[in-house]
């Protein structure tokens, strides 16, 4: 696996944004796990990437757009 690039992990983090603000869970979860299955994730990003994903997963709608608005 190739690890991502941050311009990459930013465009992810914005698309994410956007489809939860839209309430779409599963397309926001289908990125995720696309990143997972194609890249590896920068060490320093680790933290924040299980944060979405773990967000994601239990629909919390509010705590994803503080995490990753900017």
């Amino acid at each position: 696996k190739d690890l991502i690039s941050m311009d990459q992990l930013k465009d992810a983090y914005s698309a994410i944004l956007e489809l939860v603000r839209a309430f779409d869970f599963r397309s926001a979860g289908d990125i995720v796990s696309s990143i997972e299955e194609s890249n590896s994730i920068p060490d320093n990003e680790m933290t924040k990437f299980n944060n979405v994903k773990e967000l994601i997963r239990k629909i919390k709608h509010d705590e994803i757009i503080e995490l990753l608005k900017v």
